[in-house]
């Protein structure tokens, strides 16, 4: 579980396991953990499932690669060649404006401020997102001074990955399409 609770470690001590496995860093409860590993949560260059997989060291086990992979389906596939066929051979970069749930958004300002720069940088500009962020989207596209692609609640889950796909660049934040672009 990404966030664990103090009550699932006291009920492994209450239940005298001999060996706990967890995550010291815990300030309140790490303790409690005698085969614990020290977790740096903090370290942005990893993602949560290499961070916990190192959970496993005290078993003996450390050279695991999570395997991320994602099929794309092929009908969604057609679907967004379709909807590209005018950007074939350009580079596409894709600016995801949902945040997931817990995150905090950017400001729309500041999204079109990446667009402009990627755009003077040789890439094409798709702003990708579901329909919470429609309004978003339209303060987005206000007053904007580049070409993009508005697909912002217009593909299903699949074209979506589809469509990420066929980016040279994703930016994002930690949503579930970033990881898609992380497997893909």
């Amino acid at each position: 579980e990404d966030n664990p609770r103090p009550n699932l470690a006291i009920l492994a001590l209450l239940a005298k396991i001999p060996k706990r496995i967890g995550d010291r860093s815990r300030i309140l409860y790490g303790w409690i953990y005698n085969c614990g590993v020290w977790i740096n949560s903090a370290d942005q260059t990893k993602h949560h499932v290499e961070l916990y997989l190192e959970l496993l060291k005290p078993l003996g086990i450390d050279r695991i690669k999570p395997p991320a992979k994602l099929i794309v389906d092929e009908g969604a596939r057609e679907k967004v060649e379709l909807l590209l066929q005018n950007f074939r051979g350009k580079k596409l970069a894709g600016i995801h404006i949902g945040t997931g749930g817990g995150n905090r958004a950017l400001l729309p300002s500041v999204y079109k401020e990446i667009g402009k720069r990627l755009n003077s940088l040789g890439f094409e500009i798709v702003f990708i997102g579901g329909n919470k962020e429609i309004g978003q989207m339209e303060e987005i596209k206000s007053n904007i001074d580049y070409p993009f692609l508005d697909m912002v609640d217009k593909l299903s889950m699949l074209e979506l990955f589809a469509l990420i796909s066929k980016l040279s660049i994703f930016v994002g934040v930690d949503s579930g399409p970033m990881h898609a672009a992380s497997a893909l």
